[in-house]
């Protein structure tokens, strides 16, 4: 069992010379769901020719260990990896925020080294919560996981899934089907449901609630400007306040976007592959609903 999973608070700091930062998350690595490596490997090759880029924060799930064996994992993630390193040897900061479907990979110490030839200290790995202090502004960053229902209440059938069920499903593919079956049956899917599901989305309205309010109690308890989570799978910005402010990275396996701020103007564009340029965040809370403010107003310190 995984036993390194306490979750810690590391901080760290940029200055306003640093350069814009990005925040990518959930590409699933190894999964049959991620289906989009030429998009990525060419949004990395945008970024290695962007000079106003300074640092790069994977906000979780960039492997899927859940559901792929190992080796899988490794050849999907060969020219993913080659590319990332390239970037770090630039000069850019890389922090890796592990999430739900990559726990494993903090007891694969030299992982990167053995299979990629690759130093580790390309870049800075967290388990679960980054700081990052960009002049005034406080960046709460983690992935997400450790506020979905389903991972409170089976964090250990979680963990235990993360260990086994991939070499289990690369060697009798039809297992997880069957098991979806089977959970259906004994209606145990309102237990499992996640978040990236389109039963999530059917089942809670699409409101994710739950992360919006624990997004805003970060804001307000740590006193930060910036929570940004990943794991829903949807891209998201919701403005509580003038200076509070949740944002969602959404992911490589359906949307395919990635959020970038600019310290010089305190400002988040996001991208989608497939247009040209950055865009807006404005009208981007149209992808899910709203808290009602009843809820929300109970969820915050008075």
């Amino acid at each position: 069992m995984i036993t390194s999973t306490k979750p810690l608070i590391r901080k760290r700091r940029l200055s306003l010379d640093s350069g814009k930062v990005l925040f990518l998350s959930d590409i699933h690595l190894g999964s049959r769901t991620f289906v989009a490596q030429d998009e990525l490997l060419d949004l990395l090759e945008r970024l290695a020719t962007d000079e106003g880029l300074g640092h790069l924060v994977l906000l979780g799930d960039i492997f899927d260990f859940q559901h792929s064996s190992e080796e899988m994992v490794i050849e999907q993630s060969r020219d993913f990896m080659q590319k990332l390193y390239h970037l770090s040897s630039r000069g850019i900061g890389v922090d890796y925020v592990v999430g739900n479907h990559d726990l494993p990979f903090l007891e694969r110490h030299n992982w990167v080294s053995d299979n990629f030839g690759i130093p580790e200290t390309m870049w800075e790995v967290h388990y679960a919560h980054l700081h990052l202090q960009v002049e005034s502004k406080l960046f709460h960053l983690e992935h997400g996981h450790l506020h979905d229902p389903s991972f409170k209440k089976h964090r250990e059938l979680y963990q235990l899934i993360s260990e086994t069920f991939g070499p289990i499903a690369d060697n009798w593919p039809g297992l997880k089907d069957w098991l979806g079956r089977l959970y259906k049956k004994l209606h145990l899917i309102r237990e499992i449901i996640t978040p990236s599901s389109d039963g999530y989305i059917q089942q809670y309205e699409g409101a994710f609630n739950e992360f919006k309010i624990a997004a805003a109690r970060i804001l307000f308890e740590e006193d930060c400007q910036y929570v940004c989570f990943g794991h829903t799978h949807r891209p998201y910005l919701r403005e509580f306040l003038d200076d509070k402010t949740y944002v969602n990275t959404g992911c490589w396996t359906r949307y395919r976007t990635c959020m970038v701020y600019d310290p010089r103007d305190d400002n988040f564009t996001w991208f989608e592959h497939g247009r040209k340029e950055f865009i807006s965040l404005e009208g981007l809370e149209l992808l899910l609903g709203e808290v009602p403010q009843s809820t929300l107003a109970n969820a915050l310190p008075s």
